[in-house]
């Protein structure tokens, strides 16, 4: 019986997931608002769908948010009657999408600072660490490294790294670092170098220095009602 119920659920998302694409092209030659709106089920029905999952439920709420306005905007734009007031509805939708970008830089910036923050309280043991080598990725434009530690804990060698990756003011070979480990697991670390951020960081600052100029010149030069 479950085997039936979980064969329909593929079955229905299935149809779901090939039917909707379908839909907003037929739609966009008949009447573009319902393919809009289509297209915003899409992103609403992955954010529900999705939205207790672990470590992504920004990434959720911002699907359902982009779904919501791409449903709700075109629906009073094809029933203007329901509001009482002429919105001017570009200005609204160039609002909308700067919010969303001042979210996603907000959202660059408070992932690694929470990671930092929540590492903090677990690994308080410092040790000193000696870089024995560096995993490195490689592509056309640049290498990315990942060092490589070793130290001794309780009488015990560890050779660890974090699998997190940067070009920007990673150590030689040989030096030697203070590391804040997890007493209670040692492979589980802080490695107090904040360059690897420098990068999210400065796309952090460009994100939302755009955005909100972009928000400002909107309140100040335009008005949301004719």
């Amino acid at each position: 019986m479950n085997n039936k119920k979980s064969i329909l659920g593929v079955i229905i998302f299935l149809i779901w997931f090939l039917g909707s694409p379908l839909g907003m092209l037929v739609f966009s030659s008949i009447n573009i608002y319902y393919s809009i709106m289509l297209f915003g089920q899409y992103f609403l029905v992955f954010g529900l769908l999705f939205f207790n999952a672990k470590n992504i439920i920004f990434e959720n709420l911002l699907s359902i948010i982009i779904g919501l306005a791409c449903i709700i905007i075109p629906f009073l734009m094809m029933n203007p009657e329901i509001i009482c007031v002429e919105v001017r509805w570009e200005f609204i939708i160039v609002l909308l999408f700067d919010s969303i970008f001042i979210l996603c830089g907000l959202r660059i910036i408070y992932t690694p600072l929470m990671k930092l923050i929540k590492k903090k309280t677990i690994c308080n043991v410092e040790v000193s660490a000696t870089i024995v080598d560096h995993n490195i990725i490689s592509n056309d434009s640049f290498d990315s490294f990942c060092p490589i530690y070793e130290f001794e804990f309780n009488g015990e060698k560890y050779i660890v790294n974090n699998n997190e990756y940067t070009n920007f003011g990673f150590k030689p070979v040989g030096e030697i670092v203070t590391l804040n480990i997890n007493p209670n697991n040692p492979n589980e670390f802080l490695d107090n170098d904040f360059s690897k951020y420098i990068f999210d960081i400065i796309m952090a600052i460009v994100c939302l220095g755009l955005s909100i100029s972009i928000l400002i010149m909107i309140i100040q030069n335009g008005t949301f009602i004719k």
